[in-house]
């Protein structure tokens, strides 16, 4: 519910263009028309024409909207009121424009329904300083709820959560225990691509990605199927994966 709520919010305040025309098409209940030499020519019922090329396909709408969708992910449209929109998914970006100007909106750091997604950092020792990160650049979900969310929480806030009591408490037995401490700096980044459809996440598996950053440089990297966060077995696993390679 919060997803199509935000959407529409968003799409509504931000994205005005967007929202008043098609900026996309299927084959469903396409019919083929003809053989080109190099495209087939497809019809549907209601009137639309869609010609399909070996790197892209072209749609000519009922009201002559045309809608050229390219392998990769890019799709530009050329409506029939002139407005000019290109939907760039790998670089997760929205480019508008018409009579009353042009606008380019970046889903980098976004979820695809549009929402800020919030860079968060725990601090699990000073010294050195040893950091959880959540990273949104390389993120299509928020971490924690924001003000459009329900109170529900999510996989990659529950497991995110859990591995920072764990590696904590693991540093704090090891004080306690009187064990070596460790000496330098660290960076344990967390990044969840869920849905993605867009920015770094486009094309990507749906996955939670632990790395070890060492000044900078990943020195590890840990990967869990994004399905796999919601089995708790699965989920408690990784984390002692994780935490007994520090």
């Amino acid at each position: 519910m919060k997803k199509v709520l935000f959407s529409v919010i968003f799409l509504i305040c931000a994205m005005p263009l967007y929202a008043a025309h098609e900026t996309d098409f299927t084959m469903n209940g396409a019919v083929l028309k003809e053989k080109k030499p190099d495209a087939e020519v497809w019809i549907k019922a209601d009137g639309t024409e869609i010609a399909v090329y070996a790197d892209r396909s072209e749609a000519v709408l009922p009201d002559k909207t045309k809608i050229i969708k390219y392998k990769n992910g890019r799709r530009e449209i050329s409506a029939a009121d002139g407005a000019k929109i290109i939907v760039d998914e790998a670089r997760g970006i929205r480019e508008y424009s018409d009579a009353a100007g042009a606008k380019k909106i970046s889903f980098y750091g976004m979820t695809p329904f549009g929402e800020k997604i919030e860079r968060v950092e725990k601090k699990i020792m000073k010294q050195p300083l040893y950091r959880l990160i959540y990273l949104p650049e390389k993120s299509d979900e928020v971490l924690y709820p924001g003000k459009f969310e329900e109170k529900v929480e999510i996989e990659i806030q529950v497991f995110f959560d859990a591995l920072y009591d764990r590696i904590r408490q693991k540093y704090i037995n090891d004080a306690n225990d009187k064990k070596p401490m460790p000496v330098k700096p660290l960076d344990i980044t967390v990044s969840y691509c869920r849905y993605c459809k867009t920015g770094y996440c486009f094309g990507r598996e749906r996955k939670v990605t632990v790395e070890f950053v060492d000044n900078g440089t990943t020195v590890k990297t840990f990967e869990l199927d994004g399905l796999l966060l919601r089995e708790k077995d699965k989920q408690k696993e990784f984390i002692t994966q994780i935490v007994d390679s520090l």
